[in-house]
This record gives structure tokens, C-alpha cells and sequence, in this order.
């Protein structure tokens, strides 16, 4: 009895989260929704900090430019990422072209919570030379906020033991009646989140378990990137059914999803860069 009631408690909590909504879209392909709601308070404007290691500004041309991330406050310590660099010219920036065949990203693992990580740019991976100016460097750090759920006929709740909410990102579930998901994500910093796809759905084996999940298609990517931008303080609601009609998926997610429905316990991830830049003059 006591569970039930709890779990009424959060129901109607999820309710009056979704009421508060600003405007809801159908996600890519119209597999989902994305509800954007109302904002939430900003409690850590900064967790990442992106600077020169020599300072704002630099007296000569170098053939390298250090850049030094510090992450601030956040938890995960195996962050990737990946940017661009822009120049500033008649007042407008400008991308400052690599060379073909590169990729301006890296992997770091065991990145502690609140020390630098330095990234050396080096002027042989552009087109051009550097020279003096004003510059911009635009870095996507990868992150995966995941929450435990657990499915019945009846409801879906969240499994983990503790739920968090005093964190920078919040990711949790919205108790329903069975039908649908709901995933609420709080963005409660400074920086815009940038959503790859849908939320995914695995199972303890680490199989994808949904085919209305996200995809990690690059048309998918481009959708987000188009369509769910997340500001400073945004929060959106991704909602999924939890059961398909198996006979409208093509064949071969047929013989993957054949039940058509979700039922037992799964791990919910949303794949997301957050966004940020530094600046820097040459002189």
C-alpha cells in the first residue's frame, strides 16, 4: 500500500510537470515526443571552463595554441569530445578550415572532477596559417545520462535507489500508467545541451530493446540538431510508447522487437554534448 501511494504521489507530480508544458513536437520520424517545459533554476553556470593555457591573449604566433578545460563540478570522468575553431572577420566568425581527412576530437579517460585537461592545437591541422585576430574555439563534450526503469502492464517507475536532483544535468523517469515513457531532462547550468537522438533503451545485455528508440542515424542527429536544442535552463520531456505495432517495422527489426511491447527492467541513456567555447587573440 505504501508503494502505491508513492507511486500515485509521483504520478501526479509527472502531471503537473507535463501541464507546465510550452510546446510539444513529434520526435524524428514521429516515433516519440518531445515536450520543452517551463525553465528551471540555473545552479551551475559553468561546468566546464574553457581557456588559453597562456592567458586571453597571446603576443606572438604560435605554432601551437593550448587550450585548458577544467571540469568544475561534473562527475563523469571519462568525457570525450570534439569542435571547431572560428576567426572573427568583419565582425562575424567565421570556421577556420581543417585540413582534409581531420577530425578535431579526442578521448581522455580518468578526467578528474575539478582539474584541466590541455588540448594542443596545432597550426598544422588548418588550411591556414594562424595569424593576428580574434579566435573562438567551439568544443562538444560528449556525455550519457542514463536512468534505471522497470516496466509492467500497469506502470513505469524508476529502479535506482537514489534519484538525484541536485546535480548539474537531471535525468529521470516520470511515473506512467504502462503506456507511455516519460523522461524528464533538466539542464541546470549555463551551458546549451545538444541532444543526439532519442533516448535508447537496453536491456542488461546492453541490446537495444525498443525500435522506436533513438537510432543513432545521422539523419536523426541532424533532426536534433535542427529541432532540440536545449538551453540554459531548459528542460524537455521525451515520451515513448512502450508497445509497436510489429507488423509496420521492416523486416529485419520484425525479427529484433517481435513482441511488441516492453516488459521487465532496462537502462535508459540519452547521448548529449554540451556545448561551449573559448576565446583567444593573437596579436
Amino acid at each position: 500500500m505504501k508503494h502505491f501511494i508513492l507511486f500515485l504521489t509521483f504520478f501526479a507530480v509527472s502531471i503537473s510537470i507535463m501541464a507546465q508544458s510550452v510546446r510539444t513536437i513529434s520526435s524524428h520520424r514521429k516515433r516519440g515526443k518531445i515536450t520543452f517545459c517551463k525553465n528551471v533554476d540555473i545552479n551551475f553556470p559553468e561546468i566546464y571552463h574553457i581557456s588559453t593555457h597562456n592567458g586571453d591573449t597571446l603576443p606572438q604566433l604560435p605554432d601551437v595554441i593550448k587550450l585548458e578545460v577544467e571540469n568544475i563540478c561534473w562527475w563523469y570522468n571519462s568525457p570525450s569530445f570534439y569542435g571547431n575553431v572560428e576567426k572573427k572577420v568583419n565582425g562575424t566568425w567565421q570556421n577556420f578550415p581543417l585540413v582534409d581527412c581531420v577530425i578535431f576530437d579526442d578521448l581522455y579517460r580518468g578526467w578528474p572532477q575539478g582539474g584541466p585537461f590541455i588540448i594542443d592545437i596545432s597550426q598544422n591541422i588548418f588550411k591556414n596559417k594562424f595569424t593576428s585576430g580574434d579566435y573562438r574555439a567551439n568544443l562538444s563534450i560528449y556525455e550519457r545520462p542514463r536512468v534505471n526503469i522497470r516496466v509492467t502492464d500497469s506502470c513505469v517507475y524508476q529502479t535506482d535507489s537514489i534519484i538525484r536532483t541536485d546535480r548539474p544535468f537531471v535525468f529521470k523517469i516520470l511515473p506512467s500508467n504502462g503506456d507511455s515513457i516519460h523522461l524528464l531532462f533538466e539542464n541546470h547550468t549555463g551551458h546549451y545541451v545538444q541532444p543526439q537522438e532519442m533516448p535508447s533503451i537496453t536491456d542488461k545485455s546492453n541490446i537495444e530493446r525498443h525500435p522506436l528508440a533513438g537510432s543513432g542515424t545521422g539523419d536523426e542527429t541532424a533532426w536534433m540538431k535542427k529541432n532540440c536544442l536545449i538551453k540554459p535552463g531548459g528542460a524537455v520531456i521525451f515520451s515513448l510508447p512502450t508497445t509497436w505495432n510489429v507488423q509496420t517495422l521492416r523486416a529485419d527489426l520484425q525479427r529484433n522487437y517481435p513482441t511488441g511491447r516492453l516488459n521487465g527492467d532496462y537502462l535508459v541513456c540519452l547521448p548529449m554534448n554540451v556545448l561551449m567555447s573559448g576565446y583567444f587573440s593573437l596579436r
